[in-house]
């Protein structure tokens, strides 16, 4: 009896190695990756002070910073797996000192579209600038493109191509992405809890016409912020805010020969608590971010939070590019993104700007390098008052100049 049991444990453990090796045979693997390199000098104009405290601002301060790094947001490693109907990709990238992942996901072809799941680009995810300024501009928004914030989420994810273009639908983890840790409130309370019961919603649609080629897309998150006993009774009460986040945005682009031409538009309810804030805002090269939130509010001064203040956005951005031969590409655009608060005495506006010009040399086949000069302008934060004299606030600037190198292995 114990001679056939360890015949059969045998013949299992047989069966396990040869298992995957049947797999492997019908599996291909390739992988892929490159590394890319900073090195710039950024000149900046800090935000205005008022040094005497009279209540006039004073000026700025100068600064000049050397970035002098490899690109830990645009390096990375891939690995793309395919087995019959079955595609799996995962990247990861050399970020904040350790190893962080980009993609990790697998997809199925059921015939009349694909189902993802895992992590990758969300739908809303869509820019059109060829910047490749300071931290990670090689691989990421600007100022007033069409851009999710985080770029990639986990998901659930279809999509039906056809014969011009390509229908996605994505639902996604409601709690990635956004600021929502905790809102900004009045009355200077904490959030007891926080209730996500939808995924964030996204839905695309891209359309190819020859030459020109068009994306249009919309997103949509809801939750509630939860207030436990605000009253102080000792009770179980609960006061809950809804909060409402939307986007809608969309961009096209024109080719002809060497010449292109794209522009691209977007704007939204609470975008930044959503995620989506076109790319660049203060704070992200240097500084302090000095976007305008949603607010829950306390409109009557009693203590109790009794109101959400939303927050409108619209962005706008072109960018044009010009191919002189196969080693010589030049490039230029900019773009604008406005937030404008409406809260219970007083509105802010904020608006921040960006432009680049740049052209990329290839060295080698897989070898390039990108001289640019741009500016992000974070102009103005202008509050206005209702019993008040109105204020603006120069948030300062950030002038860059250097080259962004690319090396794929």
């Amino acid at each position: 009896m114990k001679k056939a049991l360890i015949a059969l444990m045998a013949l299992a453990l047989v069966a396990a190695f040869a298992m995957p090796a049947a797999a492997a045979e019908k599996s291909e693997v390739s992988f892929g990756g490159y590394v890319s390199f900073d090195t710039w000098v950024v000149d900046q104009d800090e935000v205005d002070l008022d040094l005497d405290g009279d209540g006039e601002w004073d000026g700025a301060y100068d600064d000049t910073d050397l970035i002098w790094s490899q690109d830990g947001v645009c390096s990375r490693f891939n690995a793309t797996f395919k087995r019959e109907d079955f595609t799996g990709f995962v990247e990861i990238r050399p970020l904040g000192g350790g190893v962080t992942t980009r993609h990790w996901y697998a997809e199925w072809n059921f015939g009349p579209g694909y189902l993802l799941i895992g992590q990758t680009w969300a739908p809303s995810f869509m820019p059109i600038s060829s910047s490749v300024g300071p931290y990670g501009g090689g691989c990421s928004a600007d100022a007033g493109d069409t851009g999710y914030g985080s770029g990639r989420d986990p998901m659930i994810r279809v999509r039906f191509p056809f014969s011009f273009g390509q229908f996605t639908f994505a639902a996604m983890d409601p709690r990635e992405g956004g600021t929502r840790t905790v809102l900004d409130d009045t009355a200077g309370q904490v959030v007891d809890d926080q209730d996500y019961t939808l995924p964030r919603l996204e839905a695309r649609m891209a359309m190819n016409f020859g030459p020109m080629s068009f994306n249009v897309v919309g997103g949509w998150l809801e939750w509630e912020e939860v207030y436990r006993d605000q009253e102080g009774n000792n009770d179980f009460s609960e006061d809950e805010f809804d909060i409402d986040s939307w986007i809608v945005a969309g961009n096209a682009k024109f080719t002809a020969g060497p010449f292109s031409i794209a522009m691209a538009g977007w704007f939204g309810e609470n975008p930044l608590e959503y995620g989506y804030f076109g790319g660049t805002e203060q704070g992200v090269i240097f500084g302090t971010n000095l976007m305008p939130t949603a607010l829950i509010e306390d409109t009557d001064a009693d203590g109790i939070l009794d109101r959400v203040s939303d927050v409108d956005a619209w962005g706008a951005y072109i960018s044009m590019s010009f191919k002189l031969n196969d080693m010589l590409t030049f490039a230029a655009g900019g773009g604008t993104r406005e937030f404008e608060g409406e809260y219970d005495g007083f509105s802010i506006e904020d608006d921040t700007t960006h432009w680049y010009v740049n052209a990329t040399i290839t060295v080698a086949e897989g070898f390039t390098i990108t001289p640019e000069v741009g500016e992000y302008d974070y102009d103005t934060t202008d509050f206005h008052f209702d019993n008040a004299d109105d204020f603006g606030w120069d948030e300062g600037s950030d002038m860059y100049y250097g080259i962004w190198w690319k090396m794929v292995f």
